[in-house]
Parts: structure tokens; sequence; C-alpha cells
């Protein structure tokens, strides 16, 4: 007699019984707590897509829901909460895109309580339940997150060892894009990704194997490691100019500068402001230059200039030499 078959036989029960009777409420709680609306605006014209928080202040979603800002040129909001009273709205940069694999991440000005981890490859099973969080009807105000109960209809391998694509027989819908595919435990078994053409199949959707999922943060948490601390000097002919502030930002080509200039007296036409960046061994990484004409006494100025390939700390300090 195998003394594993009715080991065997209570997993596949337990399985069922979750299946059957839904999620714990405690767990949906969390994972809706971690899940939030990601929009991306760009000339008044916008879309969304769903994401999901996976620490503190770092948020996982596809390539293609944020891909308008990968160049700059669109803003990423978060709505976090979505169904409270009070829903947060924050922004968000990019950290890592993968548009092969379809998957961004984002680091949030926010701080979060909740977070989803991720199940681990080799426990995924063909007809295990999973359920689909996500939000396919966009940004409507009070939306709570909607979750759909399916299975796991086939693991696709790639042309390695590991997966390729998860096959879900779960309701999927335009807008889920980006959220999470989780199992009864809420973790993280895939990121949804496309609806199969009903045409080529009826009820199918893939999702983004987590073992892929896991490693792509692992390696954009790595570009977030900061390799030298970054010093600025600038140089203007003009008088009563001086950099008042001078901060790093993330930007999905990489790190910024963000400068803020201020005047003591008009500036009128004055020459460009020629800037330098310099690592901490005094060596030359970045040259630039910020039009400062026009600047009138007292007033600020913003300016950002990218720094793409260049990894800083933070910025040790900042001067003009008249």
């Amino acid at each position: 007699m195998n003394r594993r078959a009715p080991l065997a036989l209570l997993l596949v029960l337990a399985a069922a019984t979750a299946h059957a009777r839904g999620l714990a409420s405690h767990t949906l709680d969390r994972v809706a707590s971690a899940c939030v609306l990601v929009q991306v605006s760009q000339g008044g014209k916008g879309a969304s897509g769903s994401g999901f928080f996976i620490s503190r202040n770092q948020v996982v979603t596809n390539e293609h829901v944020v891909r308008p800002a990968i160049d700059g040129e669109a803003d990423i909001t978060l709505v976090i909460g979505g169904g409270t009273k009070t829903p947060k709205v924050v922004p968000a940069s990019l950290v890592a895109v993968d548009k092969e694999l379809d998957l961004a991440l984002l680091r949030a000005d926010y701080s979060s309580r909740a977070s989803l981890s991720f199940e681990s490859e080799s426990r995924l099973r063909v007809t295990d339940p999973v359920w689909v969080v996500g939000f396919p009807f966009g940004a409507q105000p009070g939306l709570e997150p909607t979750v759909t109960a399916g299975t796991i209809s086939s693991l696709r391998k790639g042309d390695g060892d590991g997966l390729r694509q998860v096959q879900l027989d779960a309701a999927v819908n335009r807008g889920n894009s980006g959220g999470p595919v989780i199992n009864a435990l809420g973790k993280v078994i895939g990121v949804t990704r496309a609806v199969v053409n009903p045409e080529v199949g009826s009820g199918m959707a893939l999702a983004i194997p987590c073992g892929a999922t896991s490693a792509f943060v692992e390696q954009g948490k790595k570009k977030r490691q900061r390799k030298a601390i970054l010093r600025v000097r600038g140089k203007v002919r003009q008088p009563g100019v001086r950099i008042v502030r001078c901060e790093k930002t993330e930007e999905a080509w990489g790190t910024a500068a963000r400068f803020t200039v201020r005047g003591s007296r008009d500036a009128g036409e004055a020459d460009p402001l020629g800037v330098e960046f310099t690592d901490r061994r005094r060596e030359v990484v970045h040259r630039g230059t910020l039009d400062i004409s026009g600047l009138d006494a007292r007033q600020e100025k913003v300016f950002i200039i990218r720094l793409k390939g260049v990894d800083f700390a933070d910025v040790a300090g900042c001067e003009i030499e008249d």
C-alpha cells in the first residue's frame, strides 16, 4: 500500500475545499490592501491597469501598462485603497522594465503596510485553484478590486527548465493587466498579462510566472544600488545667482538631478549656468547647462538634468563659482 496516497488525497481535498469556499476573509483583505490601480496620463489622455506592492514602496505591474512613461513623457500615479471613502493618489516612478517579460517595477511615493510575496514555482500544479485580483473597469470612484476565481489550466514551459507562461481559465478583462494571480494562501503565482483572443480559445488568460517575476524584481533591486556620492559645482558670470537645492530623482532612463536656482537680483539676459557633476574622487562624470535668463530677484526656478548611466547615492554639496 502506498502510504503517501492518503496525504495526497487530503491535499487535493483541501485545495478543492479552498476553491469551493473562496479565499479566507483575512487573506482577501490583505491582498486587496496590497493591490493598486495604476494610472498613466499624457497630454490630457490616460490609461490604467493594475499592480501590487511587493515591499514597502515597490509595485509590480505590466510593462505595457506604463509604456508611455518609459521615455519620460507621461506621469504615473497609483490609487491606493480603492473602495474606501478616502483613497490615496500618490506619484510613482519607474525603477526597471522588461519589455520581453512585460514587467515593470515602480517606486511609490508612499509606504504601504500591505505587500504580497511570491509562491515557489515548483509548487504550481495544473488544476490548482487561483484568484485574479485587479481593476478591470478602470478609474471609477469608490471602485474596489475585483476578484475572479479559476484554475491553472496549463503550465507552459520555456526553452529551459523554467515556466514561460501560466494559462488560466479565470475571467480576465482589460484593466486586469499587471494585477496578481494568487493561490489560497494569498501568495502570488503569476502576474496577469493578457486575455486569449476568443477566436483562438474561449475563457483563457495568460499570466507571467512567479519565478520569472521574482527574478526580475531582484534584478530591479540591484539597479537601485547607488555607487557614488555626487558633488555638483556650478559656474556663472552673473553675480547674485545660487543653487539653493539639488537632489536626485528616479526616472525611467536612470537617475536625474533636480536643481532649484534662486536669484538675488534680476538676471536679465544671463549666460547659461554651466554645471559639473563629480564623483567622490573629484572626477567629472557629467556636464550640463541651465538657462537662467529672466530669473527675477528672489525668484526660484527648478531644472532637471538627466544623468543617464550615472549612479549616485546623494548630492554631497553644490556651489556656484562667480
